[in-house]
């Protein structure tokens, strides 16, 4: 409220504006507060009208003037548009037919006036619209005169406003048909005083002619219109033309109906230690454009601004598009004048946004940061540091180079080295690197069974850094207690468990190992690394299969490594949904920013590995069974899909698929206690083989009811043998144990074990079913096959015929084929419809 004065340059624009103010906080309970001169009033707002009268007093010389509302003199009043007045807290409409800017003199009290300016603007107007004839009416010289019609035009943003005016002496002049008197009198050109008598019905005849058409309006005193979009471009195609005899001003400098003209860009990029600085600046035809408007038109997708006077400037599209791409990705910043700031992984677009332009200036660092991007960096070669016990294979220190590489920028990535290569020892080297540039807490996280690993290898490696391990029910819940610097190792439970202790600490790195874990962004877990984003100064994550379900499961590893790279999660889901080439995009983005080396091409001093597919056939009482309970699942499915679709009925198929699955394995896991399985039949016959020639083997599968069935089977034949599952307590024993020692078997839970375990005194890996994603698989099958394995690895994968695990195998097949091993999408995530119909469908052809 502070400076309220009457509307002048665009008054219908700012009427509008205090109307919509007005009715916003009208009958709002307890009413707003309104501060005037220090004092506290609750805001009124009144709702008629009140009639102001202007009152005249004779003072020789001069006039007296003021106002008088309801019988009281206004004095020191505001007055808002509308007009208003303001006073104690009470907004008050007046009836006022003339220019409320007229009235601002009156709002402090009364003024003298000098006669001779009553016949003058604004006085003259004044008078007229209030209702008093100035005194030299009398002696004023006498003309006649007929209303000759003036339409005005002019723009306000995209609105085309106008107004009626009247001409009837070429020494008087125009009137507003609006005024209350029935006389003008007014001073001409040449000093001459003169006074004319109005045509009121010819001037209602002349305003009918807008009338006829819907046209005419009586906005804030005055015979006009305000029309916008189609309306304003009919008024101008129809009604304009049609008006005989009026003279009609502004078209020529309406901008409505002309092409906008283009506007040039000037972009300006600096790079500083965490962000990018945009500087921008615009012009069209010499004028000035707006940044804030400017963005903010980009950001809705409007490509045309539209001037206070109506003048069309339009954004080219390049830029617009490449500008939404940058606020979707680079974690746009609030902009402070014509500066916009943007995360540092944005460089590429940052750059390709200034070339869309027109002009541009980009400085060493953002060209570098760009070209990284690109993917055409040249990566340099930097010294392992002192205090590293051990030797990196040349690979390892390309690996070492990548992450101090990308650290140096300000960025994160993902090493994405196939299992076994060492991943650990490059980020130990990494670290080493870290401490020594930026002393402080180095977090690595890492699932409960891999933490123990982290720790042996801290102390192999680089036994002179203190390790902190934060585990277990003695872990402590002071900060107090927490470390300062060296490495602190905890498991993604307890990060979930302890993130309000652990948040309050600063970060120099964080390093998340088998980042695959936060991939589903409402979990918990994932909730809680991303709390530590900026409690970090860098992060780096690694993992052998970054994507295990689907290409979503990209977006939370890279939101926590560079917060908005990938944009919004919903905004990248429904883009991967709906556009085919949207999966090629993101592996484009996303392939600077993740390094995987597969053992084929650097390890090649590995033994061979051999994959074998074993087919067990079902016996005729086990395939009697798997039948009608396909049957009876096909039957529930169909009806589900019919009644409920297939994103409402998703957890009851695949519920159902497994249960079918858990009868290819063994029908004691779904009720059927005493019919055989050929499955463990046959597993039982490779077992025997293999520990008859002194072979040791892992036994993985993901259903743990069936790793029970196989530990009956193991201590019926006498064999030896580990176990390990989600509920094991002491893993590192667990390993130790099977390393160390002679048992011919590891029984594991897929889930639990296909990570961060070391087991390379296996030379065979029995995979006992089919998982979701063959990425689990490949990881479990690493435990074995790594560096440090000096025997020949065989695989084995056991599938039952003529079972739902056969059209698995097929659809997985048919999904890689489709979209390449980025965008793999597990079964669980990614059956459409057509998926389902087929897989129930074939498999009880098959099964008939």
């Amino acid at each position: 409220m502070q400076g309220a004065v009457g509307i002048k340059e665009e008054p219908l624009y700012e009427l509008d504006s205090i109307q919509r103010a007005i009715n916003q906080v009208r009958g709002v309970h307890p009413p707003p507060i309104m501060v005037i001169d220090g004092q506290q009033f609750p805001l009124v707002i009144e709702g008629s009208p009140r009639s102001p009268r202007l009152m005249m007093e004779d003072c020789g010389e001069h006039m007296r003037l003021y106002l008088e509302v309801s019988g009281a003199a206004v004095q020191n009043v505001w007055a808002l548009p509308g007009p208003h007045i303001v006073f104690r807290g009470r907004i008050i409409p007046l009836e006022w037919t003339g220019p409320a800017e007229d009235l601002d003199p009156l709002m402090t009290g009364s003024i003298k006036v000098a006669k001779r300016l009553l016949v003058r603007s604004p006085w003259r107007s004044l008078l007229a619209h209030a209702g008093q004839v100035p005194p030299q009416a009398e002696k004023a010289k006498a003309v006649r005169g007929r209303p000759s019609p003036i339409l005005e035009m002019w723009e306000v943003d995209s609105r085309l406003c106008g107004r009626v005016r009247f001409k009837y002496h070429e020494d008087l002049p125009e009137i507003d048909p609006l005024e209350r008197i029935g006389l003008i009198v007014a001073e001409g050109k040449d000093g001459q005083i003169y006074k004319c008598e109005r045509d009121r019905d010819q001037e209602f005849n002349r305003s009918n002619e807008f009338i006829k058409r819907g046209a005419l309006v009586q906005r804030r005193g005055a015979f006009g219109f305000v029309a916008d979009g189609d309306a304003a471009d009919r008024f101008l195609a129809q009604v304009i033309p049609n008006l005989q005899g009026w003279d009609v001003r502004g078209r020529d400098s309406l901008h409505r109906g002309r092409p906008p003209k283009d506007i040039t860009i000037h972009t300006s990029v600096n790079a500083d230690k965490e962000h990018l600085a945009l500087g921008i600046s615009a012009e069209v035809e010499g004028r000035e454009v707006s940044i804030k408007e400017l963005l903010a038109s980009a950001s809705r997708g409007q490509n045309v601004i539209i001037f206070k006077d109506g003048m069309r400037a339009r954004i080219n599209d390049e830029w617009l598009a490449r500008y939404r791409t940058l606020v979707e990705f680079g974690g746009v910043e609030k902009s402070t004048g014509n500066k916009v700031k943007v995360k540092r992984h944005a460089a590429a677009l940052a750059v390709g946004l200034a070339e869309s332009g027109g002009t541009m200036e980009l400085d060493e660092a953002t060209m570098d940061l760009a070209q990284l991007a690109k993917g055409g960096a040249k990566i340099p070669s930097v010294p392992i540091p002192d205090g590293i016990n051990a030797t990196l294979r040349e690979y390892q220190h390309e690996g070492f180079n990548w992450m101090v590489f990308l650290s140096d920028r300000g960025l994160g990535g993902v090493l994405a080295d196939d299992m076994g290569l060492g991943k650990t020892v490059q980020s130990l080297a990494f670290i080493r690197h870290r401490i020594l540039e930026d002393p402080g807490i180095q977090l690595v996280v890492a699932p409960r069974s891999v933490v123990d690993n982290w720790a042996e290898e801290c102390q192999k490696f680089v036994a002179d850094i203190p390790v902190y391990i934060h585990l277990g029910l003695d872990r402590t819940k002071k900060l107090e207690e927490l470390p300062r610097d060296g490495i602190l190792l905890t498991s993604y439970n307890i990060l979930q468990r302890d993130i309000a202790l652990l948040k309050q600490l600063q970060y120099s790195t964080i390093i998340l190992d088998e980042a695959h874990i936060i991939r589903n962004p409402e979990a918990k877990t994932t909730r809680a690394a991303l709390n530590l984003v900026k409690n970090s100064r860098r992060r780096m994550c690694l993992s052998g299969t970054p994507v295990q379900n689907c290409a979503e499961d990209l977006w939370p590893i890279f939101h926590f490594l560079m917060p908005y790279f990938l944009g919004r999660r919903k905004v990248l889901k429904e883009t991967l949904q709906d556009d085919k080439k949207a999966i090629e995009r993101l592996r484009s983005r996303v392939a600077p920013f993740v390094l995987r080396r597969i053992k084929k091409e650097v390890a090649t001093e590995l033994p061979p590995k051999t994959e074998i597919l074993l087919h067990a056939r079902m016996s005729d009482e086990q395939y009697v069974f798997y039948r009608d309970l396909l049957e009876k699942e096909r039957v529930g499915v169909m009806d589900l899909l019919g009644s409920r679709g297939l994103e409402r009925s998703r957890v009851s198929i695949l519920a159902a698929i497994t249960r079918l699955r858990q009868a290819a394995c063994h029908p004691a896991l779904v009720g059927g206690d005493h019919v055989p399985s050929a499955k463990i039949d046959l597993f039982l016959d490779l077992v025997d083989e293999l520990i008859a020639e002194g072979h040791r083997a892992l036994v993985f599968s993901s259903f743990t009811k069936y790793l029970a069935l196989v530990q009956e089977a193991m201590q019926e034949r006498g064999y030896t043998y580990q176990y390990l599952d989600g509920r094991t307590r002491d893993r590192g024993a667990r390993v130790r144990a099977f390393q160390e020692g002679d048992d011919p078997l590891f029984l594991i839970s897929l889930k639990a074990g296909g990570v961060g375990l070391n087991l390379t005194a296996a030379d065979y890996v029995i995979i006992l079913d089919p998982w979701w994603n063959p990425a689990a698989e490949d990881q479990a099958a690493d435990r074995a096959y790594r560096i440090g394995q000096d025997k020949p690895v065989m695989v084995y994968r056991i599938v039952t015929t003529d079972s739902i695990e056969e059209r698995v195998l097929r659809l997985q097949d048919e999904k890689r084929r489709l979209v390449g091993d980025l965008a793999l999408e597990g079964l669980a995530r990614a059956l459409e419809a057509g998926d389902v119909e087929k897989l129930f469908e074939i498999a009880a052809h098959a099964g008939a």
